[in-house]
């Protein structure tokens, strides 16, 4: 009988803690992710709100490493039927970093890039992604994006 009230406690805790998370998250390949709406004419929301809101639902702003990660965003975002032109914030940023850009989420320099042409980065902005023409791109960004992406 103890046995069994403790197991329901451990089960209640664990059903607790996962419902916490307010964010839907959807799996895409091996990750999950969740599209969070960010900054507006109505809503004033930077890179930092996003980033808090990632953390807030047990999530971190999305660090792209790969080709195929950014093949997969890229397709889910179109599946979601974000408009041409609609940008996405991420963890990436050149503030506090000895190379050009790092992934703040996993602390460590970018490998992977594909930047818009043109908008190779200068220092002291954040990263974010833009949908061109239904293909995702790096570009640079004072941190106030429509969207923003956790995972």
């Amino acid at each position: 009988m103890l046995k069994t009230s403790y197991c329901r406690f451990l089960y209640m805790l664990t059903l607790m803690h996962f419902c916490q998370c307010s964010y839907d998250y959807d799996r895409v390949g091996e990750t999950y992710y969740f599209i969070g709406t960010g900054y507006s004419d109505k809503n004033i929301f930077d890179w930092f709100d996003a980033r808090q809101s990632c953390r807030e639902n047990d999530g971190e702003l999305v660090s792209v490493v790969t080709p195929d990660q950014m093949l997969q965003l890229q397709n889910y975002i179109l599946a979601g039927g974000y408009a041409n032109g609609s940008t996405f914030g991420t963890s990436g940023h050149s503030y506090d970093s000895e190379h050009p850009f790092k992934w703040e989420a996993l602390d460590q320099r970018l490998i992977y890039t594909k930047w818009l042409q043109g908008e190779e980065p200068p220092a002291d902005c954040n990263l974010s992604l833009q949908l061109v023409d239904s293909e995702l791109y790096m570009i640079r960004s004072w941190g106030y994006d429509q969207f923003y992406i956790c995972e």
